[in-house]
């Protein structure tokens, strides 16, 4: 999941990175932001563009989380399954 979600991750930190320095977030370019004398605008910029690896993280991640959740569910079925056999076992033999 962590994999899936990190370009958003990535999006949040330098939108809240930016917010707490005063600065602006542009689309286009670069903005300037200075941050105790250092211009940190460009890997804020950077930062805020890994969005857009999101397009192919977040469905690998829907896909990785809905196979998990299929493979929990089988599991949990066969063990079901296997403890109400045993159970009809030992009612059988009882008598």
């Amino acid at each position: 999941m962590f994999y899936a979600l990190s370009p958003v991750i990535c999006v949040l930190l330098a939108a809240g990175i930016a917010g707490l320095l005063g600065c602006q977030m542009a689309g286009g370019d670069p903005a300037l932001c200075d941050c105790l004398g250092v211009d940190v605008g460009k890997p804020i910029y950077m930062m805020a563009m890994m969005g857009w690896f999101a397009i192919g993280t977040l469905p690998l991640g829907a896909i990785g989380l809905i196979t998990v959740l299929a493979i929990t569910t089988v599991q949990e079925i066969a063990e079901r399954l296997r403890d109400r056999s045993a159970r009809q076992r030992a009612e059988f033999e009882d008598f």
